[in-house]
């Protein structure tokens, strides 16, 4: 009867050993998947696949990523004698592997990022999988909800940043990670020989001063001449999110009453999608998918004709003059440029880091980290020359994203002010020799036109500016240039070039309103952002920022500083814009202005010069770009990661407490 009793409680316990352990692995499985798709979420990856019905077949991948980092991590390392060195051998060589697939695939960038937040996400999970072992199921139960909702907490946290503290957050898991690790040890009241608990000691404290040490390298590295031309001010306004045959895809209109010159768009253009106008009164459409995946499936090789697989059915929409009749009439009356492109196949933020670095170390709207030195920027080769600027936006102390991206930006917080400041400066004389004027950043609220947002708002808001300063004591010696940071996923024709090996974008509108800027003329001159900078290093006699903006060509043909017109000066007077609507000031509700429902009546206006009267032809290209006589203001660009932001960190931080949780709680308690 004892006998049998005791083989009873045998089998109870061979039971429920082996129904803990199977429910460990179950636990253990979850909490890797959790951890995964939620760093799957934070690390950007969306934006790169582009479309989300490919989201599942990437999501399956990812987790089967995940439980091999997570789960088969801790059980390889648990068995090992010496799991410091077994995790080390194996975080080097997946770490190594990672670095070596996004060298040769461009589009996985973000898979760097992808695994440094499945990290941040699962640095419990060693913890877990190995303290299940050792705690009762109710205790692994609350530790595996308690660690799913901390896992929550932290994305959350991440994705609150903007994408960054990578590195704060990881000391903040690992914190927590070795206090569940005592909270097992002390709680279970297990029994250690006393060399073991001395090595895990020693291994603790070890493995916290190295995080310390690496955290303290967390600092960044910080890495006036008169114009060549009458301007003396260039004033760069971004919009975003359009395509040029988006906007003036049917301009001049079919009709063509005046004999505008007509750039290359959908008019009489055969063998393109069926396109769809926008309806009269409508100012607002779908925003098409965008993404470097989404927006390479546009592209198909340069053969223009993924855009419904990859943008979807409303990128096939072109607005009218109904909704862009104050844009149609600028094009009118200066210059238009038909092939100015985004400088890179993606979204947002590489093309605005383009206009003001010449290159990005993004590759869609991701981060920062990396960073830009700012010695890499416009800003600094201005400075170091002596050349004035200013950066402009709604209210600078609500920030400016896109100069988050330039590490050491801070040296130069006076010279990014407010757009009141750009006003009052236009006004008495004093704007810089460069202003970005940017309708985005600073809690700047639908000014920029993107879609979903209602383009009449932006629309009015550039208006404003282009008058403001046409009315101003600077108009003499001013150049805008108004373009698009990239097309948002609307269709366009024209195939894109590349330029030093990199692809262009879609193409973008970009409209040259000046004294100097020709009338209703039409530019084929290839260009893309690069070439407003190349054209700032040129008016004022700089060397060429970097490589791609000494190959960029420059829009000099858009401008007339030689011949003169019938009342004998190279100079257009103002325009006098008395019929457009006009906000009272930069900053406006879009509610005053609901009796707007169509454009059409501004265009065309009349013709500041007879077209019979111009001193030029009205269309025309340029293939001139700067000399290298002086070399380049930056010779080599490299993006800037702190480097507790990095992955190797992350990593490090990973294995580190893998190892201390397998020395703590590896052993059998005596």
């Amino acid at each position: 009867m004892h006998l049998h009793a005791g083989k009873e409680r045998v089998m109870s316990d061979t039971y429920t050993r082996t129904g803990m352990a199977l429910g460990n692995k179950f636990a253990v499985f979850v909490l890797s998947g959790v951890g995964t798709v939620v760093g799957f979420y934070i690390s950007g990856v969306i934006d790169l696949v582009g479309s989300t019905t490919q989201i599942p077949y990437v999501i399956a991948g990812i987790i089967t990523g995940a439980v091999i980092f997570g789960f088969l991590s801790v059980s390889i390392a648990a068995k090992m004698s010496h799991p410091i060195a077994t995790s080390s051998v194996v975080g080097a060589v997946l770490l190594f592997a990672d670095a070596t697939y996004v060298s040769t695939r461009p589009e996985a960038g973000s898979i760097a990022l992808l695994l440094s937040a499945t990290l941040v996400c699962s640095p419990l999970t060693p913890v877990a999988s190995v303290g299940f072992h050792k705690v009762k199921p109710s205790y692994g139960i609350f530790l595996t909800a308690g660690s799913i909702v901390f896992l929550m907490v932290s994305a959350t946290a991440y994705i609150e940043s903007g994408y960054s503290g990578l590195g704060a957050i990881t000391l903040v898991n690992l914190a927590v990670g070795f206090l569940v690790i005592l909270a097992i040890v002390y709680f279970q009241k297990m029994r250690y020989r006393s060399g073991k608990m001395l090595a895990a000691r020693k291994a603790a404290v070890a493995g916290m001063l190295f995080i310390v040490l690496l955290s303290a390298l967390e600092a960044p590295v910080a890495l006036g001449s008169s114009s060549v031309t009458p301007i003396r001010h260039v004033v760069e306004i971004m919009m975003e999110n359009h395509s040029f045959d988006n906007i003036f895809g049917v301009y001049p209109g079919p009709t063509n009453p005046l004999g505008l010159q007509t750039p290359q768009n959908l008019l009489d253009v055969a063998g393109i999608p069926q396109m769809h106008p926008v309806p009269n009164g409508t100012f607002s459409t779908a925003d098409p998918v965008e993404g470097y995946v989404a927006y390479h499936e546009d592209w198909n090789g340069g053969m223009m004709n993924g855009f419904l697989q990859g943008s979807g059915p409303q990128s096939l929409l072109y607005y009218t003059a109904s909704q862009y009749g104050e844009e149609w009439a600028l094009a009118e009356q200066y210059s238009l440029g038909d092939m100015y492109f985004a400088s890179q196949l993606t979204e947002t933020s590489p093309n605005r880091l383009y206009s003001l670095a010449g290159y990005s170390p993004v590759i869609n709207d991701y981060g920062p980290p990396p960073y830009i030195p700012v010695g890499q920027s416009i800003f600094s080769e201005l400075n170091h020359y002596g050349v004035s600027w200013g950066y402009y936006v709604e209210n600078p102390s609500a920030g400016a994203g896109t100069l988050d991206y330039f590490a050491g930006i801070g040296q130069y917080s006076s010279s990014i002010r407010s757009w009141n400041d750009f006003f009052q400066e236009l006004s008495n004389d004093s704007l810089p020799s460069v202003a970005w004027m940017m309708p985005v950043d600073g809690g700047a609220v639908d000014y920029s036109q993107g879609p979903p947002s209602n383009v009449l708002k932006g629309e009015l808001w550039l208006m404003y500016v282009v008058n403001a300063i046409e009315r101003s004591p600077e108009w003499n010696s001013t150049a805008i240039f108004i373009t698009y940071d990239e097309g948002g996923g609307f269709y366009d024709q024209v195939p894109p070039p590349s330029i030093s090996g990199v692809q262009l974008g879609v193409r973008v509108p970009l409209i040259v309103v000046s004294p100097y800027a020709k009338e209703n003329y039409v530019s084929n001159t290839v260009m893309t952002h690069t070439s407003i900078l190349a054209f700032i290093d040129y008016n004022w006699g700089l060397p060429p920022l970097n490589k791609i903006v000494w190959e960029s060509t420059l829009p000099l043909d858009m401008f007339n500083f030689n011949s003169t017109y019938s009342w004998g000066s190279v100079i257009r007077p103002p325009i006098a814009f008395t019929n457009f609507p006009m906000p009272s000031s930069p900053i406006f509700s879009l509610s005053k202005f609901s009796n707007v429902t169509s454009l059409s009546y501004l265009f065309p206006m009349n013709l500041q010069v007879p077209l019979n009267q111009l001193p030029y032809s009205r269309e025309g290209s340029s293939h001139f770009s700067l000399g290298r006589s002086d070399g380049y203001y930056v010779n080599s660009n490299f993006p800037f990661i702190p480097f507790y932001e990095t992955i190797y960190f992350v990593g490090a931080a990973y294995l580190i407490l893998l190892a201390i949780t397998v020395v703590a709680l590896g052993r059998k308690p005596e």
